[in-house]
């Protein structure tokens, strides 16, 4: 391979015409295409229904969201709320224009770092990714803190490839705050990369470095202020802040979790990031090993020099985000995709190396050879997403992120919901959730039937229940024994099984209300 080959491979950072923006616009709409038929009707995580009654009413003391307080993500669905009328599919919309955004912007990132082969292999993973399509259909932050990061680092790159104009400097400023108004926990992460834009790359370096910090700072307190305001102020804040972390502790390495939270997290993101690169992570590995093990050192080595910059961006970007999930806790496939589509572009690397490499056998020409290779790996994430046949649904390992699991949460919810009114009118029963679960829990109950008594009780009885029925919600996977600690069950009757099974206690008087 003779160095003009290295540099068409490598392509050391290469600038975009029309042809890229018009391919980066067809991609969005395409994603659009395929989301939105398949949306999340019901809030499909308890974090889900909890930022949708915060469109509502935004109030951290009431977990309406939960601290650190994602409030410009709060701020977007209001305003998408105004044409939509209803929080919860305001919330699913920004999710899907997210996850379409990330596929344009990461065909435009790898693109301008390595070369269209690149680019065309990494836009196509992020639209057609279970992990990156599954979080576009449902209401959570973290597909729109993923696009953001990547909307960041591209204004990173293609201020380094233009040594970082003051234009250049503000636009980083208003993508920083952006990204952390959206998700508190990713905006300190880039920081590392931040100053590598600044002080590598501009002059005057500390002009520009205190100037962008400058306007980072004021944008973020845009968010920042009535954040903290709705919380009681900054004491109060901190203090939610704290109670969470005690919360969430015994789940991290270093609040009492020990190894097996490390390993726990290692699994988790390590699963997601499997269940999103398939076919592209197993090509991507073969070039890998192909290009360690039995290309010339020389080439190595000036590939790596044409491309340095490329590298550490690259670098400076997961590092940081992959030990905040170590050191925290990752136990969400979506935790990962404020760092993930840096390893799709890495993965469209290889797929791009790899199609070179396909076209020098007899059978392909090199555009064929390429369009098989994306063709296949696009064809096998679709299947999987859509269709979900059980013999390889395996590949997932376990992870049920497919648009047949939305569809059937969204059918099992809506029954579930339909059944307790069909059965009870308000203020006759008391409807008792037992800890918290995601994916039937408590927050998603309180948000469709706000009209209901719902009780979370944890190791006691719920303080002076009146003489109503007591609706038992037992999760699948979950029996009846989940609340024999706390109720009398002799008397339990199932009335209803959809998804979740419902229990009713008649007539129930707690020991406090006798």
């Amino acid at each position: 391979m003779n160095r003009e080959e290295i540099r068409t491979v490598g392509g050391g950072g290469q600038e975009l015409n029309r042809t890229d923006v018009a391919l980066a616009a067809a991609l969005f709409i395409a994603a659009l295409a395929l989301r939105i038929p398949f949306r999340s009707q019901m809030a499909y995580h308890w974090d889900s229904a909890q930022l949708a009654l915060a469109v509502g009413e935004y109030n951290i003391r009431l977990n309406q969201p939960h601290p650190p307080g994602f409030y410009f993500y709060i701020f977007l669905a209001r305003w998408l709320n105004i044409f939509v009328g209803e929080p919860h599919t305001a919330l699913v919309w920004l999710s899907v224009i997210a996850g379409s955004w990330l596929a344009a912007m990461g065909y435009l990132l790898a693109t301008s770092m390595f070369g269209r082969g690149c680019g065309r292999a990494t836009g196509l993973i992020l639209l057609t990714s279970p992990l990156c399509w599954f979080h576009s259909e449902i209401a959570l932050t973290t597909i729109v803190d993923g696009a953001l990061v990547v909307t960041f680092v591209f204004v990173c790159w293609r201020a380094i490839q233009r040594k970082v104009t003051w234009w250049q400097t503000f636009a980083m400023a208003a993508a920083f705050a952006a990204v952390g108004g959206v998700r508190q926990q990713s905006g300190p992460l880039l920081i590392p990369l931040w100053i590598y834009v600044f002080w590598t790359f501009a002059r005057p370096r500390l002009a520009k470095l205190l100037c962008g910090t400058a306007l980072a700072a004021g944008f973020c307190l845009l968010w920042f202020l009535p954040m903290v305001k709705s919380a009681g102020g900054l004491g109060s804040y901190l203090g939610l802040v704290h109670l969470k972390n005690q919360i969430d502790a015994s789940r991290t390495l270093w609040g009492g979790g020990g190894a097996a939270a490390l390993l726990t997290d290692v699994q988790s993101m390590g699963q997601a990031c499997w269940a999103g690169l398939l076919v592209a992570g197993i090509v991507a590995a073969a070039e890998f090993i192909r290009w360690v093990f039995f290309r010339e050192p020389i080439v190595r080595r000036s590939f790596y020099q044409a491309n340095k910059a490329q590298f550490a961006v690259l670098a400076l970007w997961t590092t940081p985000m992959f030990l905040f999930g170590l050191i925290m806790y990752s136990i969400m496939p979506g935790h990962v995709l404020h760092f993930f589509p840096a390893l799709a572009v890495l993965a469209g690397l290889g797929v791009a190396a790899f199609s070179k490499q396909l076209a020098s056998w007899p059978i392909f020409r090199e555009p064929r050879a390429e369009g098989v290779v994306l063709t296949v790996l696009v064809s096998i994430n679709v299947l999987i997403f859509v269709y979900s046949p059980p013999t390889i649904m395996p590949v997932l390992l376990g992870l049920p992120m497919t648009g047949v699991e939305i569809r059937q949460h969204d059918a099992n919810l809506s029954a579930c919901l339909w059944a307790i009114r069909g059965k009870w009118l308000p203020g006759s029963v008391v409807i008792c959730h037992r800890f918290e679960n995601f994916y039937w829990g408590y927050a998603q109950f309180k948000y469709y039937l706000p009209e209901y008594q719902n009780v979370l009780v944890w190791n006691a009885p719920p303080p002076a229940l009146p003489a109503a029925d007591i609706l038992l919600v037992v999760p699948p996977g979950e029996s009846l024994d989940l609340f024999r600690p706390i109720f009398d069950l002799r008397s339990a009757v199932l009335v209803a099984e959809d998804g979740v099974k419902l229990y009713v206690v008649r007539g129930y008087r707690s020991t406090d209300s006798r």
